[in-house]
């Protein structure tokens, strides 16, 4: 996105190395009115707020057998295949 591109460039100027985001689903395939977003292309944000680690966490202490712990395992797999390591650790 041209604006958080921007952003970001103003801030290394001042050097200032973080922008975080708040994407409340899966940053990496994330889609707006039929545009894909490019939070993770390594010029826009450097985190985001990580909703979904959230949400995997309540869907496994909620789960109710193992087909439920199995299914919410599988979202955090998408997730860490998904995302580069510094959005991880962020």
């Amino acid at each position: 996105m041209p604006l958080l591109r921007e952003i970001r460039e103003r801030l290394q100027n001042e050097d200032c190395h973080a922008l975080i985001g708040e994407v409340w689903q899966d940053a990496s395939h994330k889609f707006v009115n039929s545009e894909f977003r490019t939070y993770m292309a390594g010029d826009n944000l450097t985190g985001t707020m990580n909703y979904p680690v959230r949400n995997f966490i309540v869907s496994l202490l909620q789960a109710n057998n193992e087909t439920e712990e199995v299914a919410a395992m599988n979202d955090l797999e998408k997730l860490v295949e998904n995302y580069p390591k510094a959005f991880l650790e962020n």
